[in-house]
């Protein structure tokens, strides 16, 4: 009852969405959409990638770390300002995995190991090929609780593979890891939670 509740109805704001919308939404303009926070995200996903890849890991894991934040906001604006659009309801989770298969493919190998990495993208892959499947039978298409968990999960194994690269902090290794492996663990659950919930 209480994961319903903090993740409830896709088009109602939910308590969390009430908090940020106190704390973060005075910061973004209204004229600043969703869609558009969406399409940052969808560019900033490969510079993440090129910039991890090109040794500049300060200014990729800053990007990352925006970027990964920019998903918790765009929904919370589409919600709380009635900006719900049948685009952003495909895009949005499309640019999540997109960050995620990209910086889980540059950063979490090196960190963590190459089977963890093979298992996320490919529940990733499977997720994604999934959601557009249903959108060609016509059902709607919207995150649930379990993959809520998993994008928060996701991004901060990422982040805290990115700390122990950024400050030699080899003692993060093992909690990243664990992060992924329970981010694994709640990608395939949203496979199997009934999608209306």
């Amino acid at each position: 009852m209480k994961i319903k509740f903090l993740f409830s109805a896709p088009s109602a704001p939910t308590l969390f969405d009430r908090v940020l919308a106190v704390i973060f939404l005075p910061l973004i303009p209204k004229k600043v959409t969703p869609n558009q926070i969406t399409i940052f995200r969808l560019i900033a996903a490969p510079v993440v990638g090129a910039l991890i890849m090109l040794g500049y890991i300060w200014w990729g894991a800053a990007l990352f770390i925006v970027a990964a934040f920019s998903d918790v906001l765009d929904g919370t604006v589409a919600r709380v300002r009635g900006q719900i659009t049948a685009w952003g309801k495909l895009y949005d989770p499309l640019a999540d995995k997109l960050l995620i298969i990209i910086a889980a493919t540059v950063i979490l190998w090196r960190v963590i190991g190459i089977e963890i990495v093979m298992a996320l993208v490919a529940l990733e892959l499977f997720i994604i090929a999934d959601a557009y499947r249903r959108k060609l039978k016509g059902e709607e298409i919207h995150s649930v609780w379990a993959g809520k968990i998993k994008m928060i999960l996701q991004s901060f194994g990422v982040t805290l593979a990115l700390a122990a690269e950024l400050f030699l902090m080899p003692e993060l290794i093992d909690p990243a890891g664990y992060v992924t492996f329970a981010a694994i663990v709640f990608a395939a659950i949203s496979i199997f939670v009934p999608k209306s919930v």
